[in-house]
């Protein structure tokens, strides 16, 4: 037996702009200075970078997801 298929579920097409790349890479940065502080210098200093370059990935992809619904 085949289920159907919910045809608002269909697959959207991810643009990747240089703007979102530029924003991931900030996110990223932003992780890896937040775990260098934390594994090189000790502490709990660097979570909050770490968590919010987190954050940041997140808002990226929330702002790519409404510009493509």
């Amino acid at each position: 037996m085949k289920l159907k298929q919910n045809k608002s579920w269909k697959k959207k097409e991810v643009k990747l702009t240089p703007s979102v790349i530029t924003g991931l890479t900030i996110g990223l940065i932003l992780i890896a200075g937040g775990l260098y502080r934390v594994f090189a210098h000790g502490g709990y200093e660097g979570y909050y970078g770490a968590a919010m370059g987190i954050l940041f990935i997140g808002l990226i992809f929330a702002v790519l997801w409404s510009r493509n619904a």
